[in-house]
């Protein structure tokens, strides 16, 4: 299935669609020996880097909400969105990264509120005259435990969620 890049008029918007992974790249017309599975276990493997675990927690929490089907979108005013429309703020920590540590990881996440934020599907940057949260929702993933040093990102189970409206959040935490 190929990506969709619609024109409206003078707008042209590009449209992921998810992929499968067995996609050959090509080259002179024709089919790579490699495919885009490998470029994916090449550039993700670090499942424990600040990155990769963020999108990790991002996926996690597309799935619990059944709106996996549609692929996530880098740089949005949010991280996921319900199905019922409403953005969702998707913060990830672990106390143990990729690279050595003598000990955890200090838990922390960023909530500021902020002054912009862009929509990716219609290239739009919206300014605030005051700081603001525009997800409905903030959900905070954090990895592993202080105890055990060698968490497995793959193991649900060693994940803790935890939701916060962000009514709550402002009301709270407002700056």
């Amino acid at each position: 299935m190929k990506d969709v890049l619609e024109e409206a008029g003078d707008r042209r918007t590009y449209v992921p669609r998810l992929r499968g992974g067995h996609e050959a790249f090509r080259s002179a017309g024709k089919a790579a020996d490699f495919t885009l599975r490998d470029y994916w276990s090449w550039c993700g493997s670090d499942l424990l880097s600040n990155t990769q675990r963020g999108v990790m927690a991002e996926f996690l929490v597309a799935r619990a909400l059944g709106t996996a089907e549609t692929p996530r979108l880098e740089w949005g005013a949010f991280d996921v969105r319900t199905r019922e429309g409403h953005g969702i703020e998707v913060k990830s920590a672990a106390y143990w990264q990729s690279w050595p540590q003598t000990e955890p990881s200090v838990i922390e996440f960023d909530i500021a509120p902020r002054t912009q934020t862009w929509d990716p599907l219609t290239n739009k940057t919206e300014t605030y005259d005051r700081p603001r949260r525009t997800a409905k929702a903030y959900i905070f993933c954090l990895l592993g435990d202080r105890a055990r040093s060698n968490p497995d990102p793959l193991d649900i189970d060693q994940w803790r969620f935890l939701v916060l409206a962000t009514s709550r959040l402002d009301s709270e935490r407002p700056e």
